[in-house]
């Protein structure tokens, strides 16, 4: 649109070629002699056109002559950038708030966000050994063995003298500590890649309960063999479980301790 500015009869106008009227008149009334009508335009253009003499709206036909009118298409983008800096302020007022307070945050409240942190993390390619001072490449692979019921050993026994610490092997989140008929008293964490880490025939618990989060040597209990490993040498039951089922954990418990 072009736009030229000047005056006529002591009406200031503004000549506009091209220019198309919106349907929503704002104000009219006199002024000066004058007829005025304030109109809004679409893209937030706004005029006010000056009518001569003491001729109405109705009659004044198509106005050519108009005393002032903001074509500041930059008013709409300032007003964008000053809407997108509130907005910034707010997001960042929100995270610095949010920063500060996660450490006060009870654990019960943070732990889902925990648990779905690991549940998108990589899957170990190796595992801490899971009993104190015990040599990764003195610990025998006994999965698969034959079990009673005809059962099969899902997991590896690594034989220690009663007492000694069990450790977790990963980080991860304690999902249950308690007891069952094979495994006696045992403690289940949750792990990266949404692994299952079970510890079974212990002699005791450490201080810890479900909702805990563990990392890779916190002490969650003592070697012993209760459950159905009584008459047995003392020695922890190490499994995990994958999305699939139970798989062998020696060959990381090996990857772990190197060449």
């Amino acid at each position: 649109m072009h736009v030229s500015e000047g005056a006529q009869g002591g009406c200031p106008w503004v000549n506009t070629a091209g220019f198309q009227r919106s349907t929503r008149q704002v104000f009219s009334g006199s002024r000066g002699g004058f007829r005025w009508s304030d109109w809004r335009f679409p893209g937030a253009l706004r005029g006010t056109f000056c009518y001569g003499g003491a001729g109405t709206l109705a009659d004044a036909g198509t106005p050519t002559v108009m005393a002032s009118i903001d074509t500041s298409s930059a008013a709409p983008a300032s007003s964008a950038w000053v809407r997108l800096l509130r907005r910034l302020v707010i997001w960042g007022a929100l995270a610095g708030g949010a920063w500060w307070a996660w450490p006060h945050i009870p654990d019960v409240v943070k732990t889902p966000f925990y648990a779905a942190r690991l549940s998108m993390m990589e899957a170990p390619v190796a595992l801490a050994m899971p009993v104190q001072g015990v040599n990764p490449a003195r610990v025998t692979d006994t999965w698969g063995g034959a079990r009673s019921g005809g059962r099969r050993h899902e997991g590896v026994d690594i034989f220690a003298p009663r007492g000694t610490p069990v450790l977790s092997a990963t980080e991860g989140i304690v999902t249950r500590v308690g007891t069952n008929n094979l495994g006696g008293q045992v403690v289940w964490v949750l792990g990266p890649a949404g692994q299952r880490h079970y510890y079974a025939h212990l002699d005791s618990y450490a201080d810890i309960g479900a909702g805990d989060r563990v990392q890779v040597g916190t002490v969650l209990g003592a070697v012993g063999n209760t459950g159905n490993a009584r008459g047995t040498p003392p020695h922890l039951h190490y499994g995990v479980y994958g999305r699939e089922g139970a798989f062998n954990p020696y060959p990381l418990l090996r990857a772990a301790a190197g060449p």
